[in-house]
């Protein structure tokens, strides 16, 4: 299936066979459909969207019927090759008409989402009965697949993802770093929190030699679910924190990264002067700061205002890249607004920044507020 060139081709082949394929091979082809959306998709005519809408139908209907006869591995698979083609779908949300996206949203997602929660339920409903059998690998997937797509199941007052927590504790040496990192972002991500899962991956990971297993995203996503969560932790937050501080460079981590961390400390009340320091006199050595989103470097100036901890030359930075940008239509009123209170709170003064060409509303407030 990895073989195949284009997607007409890997649904051609589907479709033709699929009386003689295995759970294993059904779920491979679902696994090729996200790498072909990438782009806009092949022009077709009315026929070959007719053709196309109706092989899809004809897979994704036998692949629920099917679903018993499919091991975890394979069950995983799918449901992580769902989530992921139905978060590329959701992406072009104005897609040419009869276009894979298009069609994929039709049998994948559906009017108000009612294809996409029956085809999940299904899957968590057939998975319960084994789910213990799943390896780290899988069980990190098919976890990760239902925040993705924000899916969350309860049933007598449980839900889904108590049972995935349950299912995970016993075994959370298996997982490697991204695989905890996945588990609790997704967590974080449709806002269920499990107090004891998140209790037992914050003891495992402070146990541990070394995080250097760990990539700089995965440190992030980490600490980010846990404040956004609320779940307290101070062992954990001063683990990522020192292991942060010794790291020789930053460059590595994505603004989104860097962002999040300062973000993350300062939302749980975690003080580690050494961490901003140490972000903040990397970011200040850059030349320009055209990477960094708005909301990304809103959560910066907010952190440092937050936890009091002053640096006029982070300050600085970014307030010259927002007066050298003359365009605050990329920012959102409350982006603004936070911005003018972490300048204000820490005492920072930039009266360029809203000079000109700005939201009158804004410049009135930053004035108020020194």
């Amino acid at each position: 299936m990895t073989e195949m060139r284009s997607l007409e081709e890997a649904l051609t082949a589907t479709y033709d066979n699929l009386d003689r394929l295995s759970p294993r091979d059904v779920s491979a082809f679902w696994a090729v459909v996200p790498k072909f959306l990438g782009g806009r998709g092949p022009r077709t005519n009315k026929q070959q969207q007719q053709q196309m809408l109706h092989q899809f139908d004809k897979i994704s209907t036998t692949s629920m019927q099917d679903i018993n006869r499919y091991g975890y591995r394979d069950m995983s698979t799918l449901a992580i090759s769902f989530a992921k083609i139905i978060d590329k779908v959701n992406k072009r949300n104005r897609s040419t008409r009869g276009s894979p996206h298009q069609i994929l949203q039709k049998i994948l997602i559906g009017k108000d989402s009612e294809n996409k929660y029956y085809i999940f339920t299904v899957i968590a409903k057939t998975l319960v009965s084994i789910l213990r059998g799943f390896d780290a690998r899988s069980l990190s997937n098919l976890i990760y697949a239902c925040g993705l797509i924000e899916y969350v199941l309860i049933e007598d007052g449980i839900t889904l993802f108590d049972v995935f927590a349950q299912a995970a504790i016993p075994n959370l040496s298996e997982f490697n770093g991204q695989g905890l990192s996945n588990m609790l972002w997704t967590y974080a991500n449709v806002g269920e929190s499990n107090s004891q899962l998140f209790k037992k991956i914050g003891d495992h990971i402070v146990k541990m030699n070394s995080l250097n297993e760990f990539w700089p995203q995965t440190l992030s996503n980490i600490i980010w679910a846990y404040a956004t969560l609320d779940e307290q932790h101070p062992k954990l937050f001063k683990k990522i924190a020192d292991h942060i501080v010794r790291i020789d460079n930053l460059n590595e981590f994505w603004p989104q990264a860097l962002s999040n961390t300062a973000w993350a400390y300062a939302t749980a009340e975690e003080q580690h002067p050494k961490l901003f320091k140490k972000v903040a006199d990397y970011i200040v050595t850059l030349d320009k700061l055209d990477k960094y989103k708005p909301q990304e470097l809103k959560d910066l100036v907010w952190a440092y205002a937050t936890v009091e901890e002053s640096h006029p030359q982070l300050f600085k930075k970014v307030a010259d890249h927002i007066v050298a940008t003359n365009n605050l239509e990329e920012f959102k009123p409350q982006e603004l607004s936070n911005i003018l209170w972490a300048y204000a709170t820490a005492g920072e003064s930039h009266p360029k920044v809203f000079e000109s060409n700005y939201i009158p509303k804004q410049r009135i407030l930053y004035r108020r507020l020194l």
